[in-house]
């Protein structure tokens, strides 16, 4: 079961990866695009539809904020209507 579940976010996160490895833009890059967002912020701003119809658990920490809300990732997730049904912290 484990396996299944780290293939699983192993794939949710390849797929949610706004600027695969190979289309990241330089450091020096004058766009003003970040190349690079976590995916928790990537669920988030696409309502977390990939994550519709699923049960979700999660593994955090105290620090899984978002730092423009300051918000946890597990309130923001459930506001929108997620359906968590296990969340741990480390």
């Amino acid at each position: 079961m484990k396996e299944s579940i780290r293939a699983g976010l192993c794939h949710l996160t390849s797929t949610l990866s706004p600027n695969p490895p190979s289309t990241r833009l330089p450091p020096n890059s004058q766009s003003t695009r970040p190349t690079e967002r976590d995916t928790d912020q990537v669920l988030r701003d696409g309502g977390y539809a990939e994550l519709s119809g699923r049960r979700v658990a999660v593994l955090s920490n105290p620090s899984g904020v978002f730092q423009d809300t300051l918000h946890h990732l597990v309130d923001d997730a459930l506001a929108a209507g997620v359906d968590i049904r296990f969340v741990t912290e480390e």
